[in-house]
């Protein structure tokens, strides 16, 4: 009997090290290493692709029902989200895409300050930076 590995015959003995050297990782409990070229699946479970927006007026009060909007810098592309009771949303998501964002909030006929962060982006999605902040009306 002979063994082929890859198309090529081997050796008496070069086929009695392979067999004993699999045998013996069997008996031992391991397994054959993955092939180098496969990469490992990435773990994505970690990530935060938005931003948490607060909304406040000049006293420091959460302002409910607030619009805020997000404007990709580069690209011009837009979210919009509404605060909620506690003056919060997290309508500001990594589909804005990655660079800088600017972002403002108006509620009636107010409009907030103007704050910025960075969505950096990376193979599972985009974090980010900061991962929160506060707009204040200044009535």
């Amino acid at each position: 009997m002979k063994l082929r590995v890859s198309g090529t015959t081997l050796p008496d003995t070069m086929r009695w090290h392979l067999l004993s050297s699999v045998l013996l990782l069997a008996a031992c409990g391991g397994t054959v290493a993955p092939d180098p070229g496969t990469e490992e699946p990435l773990d994505c479970q970690a990530a935060y692709g938005w931003a948490t927006v607060k909304v406040e007026d000049a006293l420091g009060a959460p302002v409910a029902g607030a619009t805020v909007e997000a404007m990709h810098v580069d690209t011009r592309y837009t979210q919009a989200g509404t605060t909620n009771a506690q003056g919060v949303t997290t309508a500001v998501t990594q589909d804005i895409g990655a660079g800088t964002v600017r972002v403002r909030a108006f509620h009636g006929t107010r409009e907030s300050d103007t704050a910025q962060l960075e969505f950096i982006c990376g193979e599972c999605s985009c974090t980010a930076e900061p991962r929160s902040i506060t707009l204040r009306f200044a009535d």
